[in-house]
């Protein structure tokens, strides 16, 4: 894998991580002691998900457009393939959540990825752990967003302690 990291906050123009418009994206978190879900959100240029079909996770694994598809991969706990040249113009960002399905805490997390893969081949990770949260239930880990007609990626790592639903509302 390149030792290229993404730190938490940091944003960087897409095309300088990933050369292709058509990558995927893993997402992992270590601990067995809790069930964490993972999704994807596409949102307006408000911030809202103004079309639910753009709420990619288990029960909905493919955008109408088919430019996000959620999958199983071995050793990730999810796999997002997504083709940004599908997304249409009305979708702004796309943002990867793990949140929680029962009790527990991120806090309790060892330690968790979403690793950016093109090809088979590993480009680069934003990494997190356990220690950089306390109560919240739901995260928002990665936001792929357009600016100035290019696509651009932030490593949010945003902790919601209401879980899912506060990180709906937000």
């Amino acid at each position: 894998m390149a030792n290229n990291r993404i730190q938490r906050g940091q944003r960087l123009n897409l095309k300088d991580i990933v050369p292709s418009k058509k990558f995927e994206l893993a997402a992992y978190i270590n601990n067995s002691d809790i069930v964490v879900d993972f999704s994807c959100f596409g949102l307006d240029a408000s911030g809202k998900l103004s079309d639910e079909r753009y709420m990619t996770f288990f029960n909905q694994p493919l955008t109408p457009c088919g430019g996000v598809e959620i999958g199983n991969a071995t050793g990730d706990s999810t796999v997002f393939s997504i083709d940004l040249e599908r997304i249409p113009f009305n979708i702004n960002s796309l943002i990867i959540t793990a949140a929680i399905d029962g009790n527990g805490t991120m806090s309790q997390l060892r330690d968790g990825y979403v690793r950016f893969i093109l090809n088979g081949q590993d480009i680069t990770r934003f990494s997190f752990h356990g220690a950089d949260f306390a109560l919240e239930k739901a995260l928002m880990l990665l936001e792929i967003y357009r600016k100035n007609d290019e696509w651009r990626v932030c490593a949010t790592g945003q902790g919601f302690n209401g879980g899912l639903e506060a990180l709906v509302k937000h």
